[in-house]
């Protein structure tokens, strides 16, 4: 169903890519170097605790209930904010706007393979064409096979769904494995396919 509007050895090894076509401009190839991995584990700890729909409350302050609002409160919770102020001072922009553009301005976006608390955003449609983003959440983890779990809020509440960006228009294997779950009531996308950016807030503030 569509959810709407969400090695270690003696020797080097190369993981296979994450993607199997390229990404667009507008995300950073080089990523600065990532800290803290027990906060990752407090910001997924806490959206997967909200997949069962508790209330988005954060050390004492509340969050919308939207895609936005979910992933704030899970990093407010970390003790990262994630709006910029300035950014959020344009009375034109939407909250996913002020988000996107927050996270861009400090130089979180990237294409790398991402890691588990990695913010991960979706277009609204597989053309790309909007300047900002329709979707975001959080990543949970990733398989072997590429395959991410992503929570987040979507149109029919809180949930974790399925992103392969190896595969981004396959929803599933021959074998029945689910590879990328529905997004987009309208038209219907497999999530790989709506893929736009991640974005690792974990580099340190501005």
């Amino acid at each position: 169903m569509p959810l709407g509007w969400a090695l270690i050895g003696c020797a080097p090894v190369t993981a296979p890519p994450l993607f199997n076509r390229d990404v667009r401009d507008d995300v950073v190839k080089t990523p600065p170097p990532v800290v803290s991995a027990l906060r990752r584990d407090d910001t997924v700890d806490y959206a997967r605790q909200r997949l069962a729909g508790a209330p988005l409350v954060a050390r004492g302050v509340e969050f919308s209930g939207d895609a936005v609002g979910f992933v704030r409160a899970a990093f407010w919770q970390a003790g990262i904010d994630l709006v910029d102020a300035g950014v959020a001072a344009d009375p034109s922009a939407d909250s996913m706007s002020i988000l996107y553009r927050s996270v861009a301005k400090r130089g979180w976006l990237h294409n790398q393979t991402p890691r588990k608390g990695d913010l991960i955003f979706f277009d609204a449609d597989d053309r790309g064409a909007a300047l900002a983003p329709a979707q975001v959440a959080i990543v949970e983890g990733i398989a072997d096979d590429g395959t991410l779990t992503v929570v987040g809020a979507f149109a029919a509440g809180p949930a974790r769904i399925h992103v392969n960006l190896r595969q981004p228009e396959t929803t599933t294997t021959a074998d029945g494995a689910k590879l990328n779950d529905l997004l987009n009531g309208g038209r219907p996308v497999a999530a790989g396919a709506l893929f736009r950016a991640f974005a690792d807030p974990f580099r340190g503030g501005p």
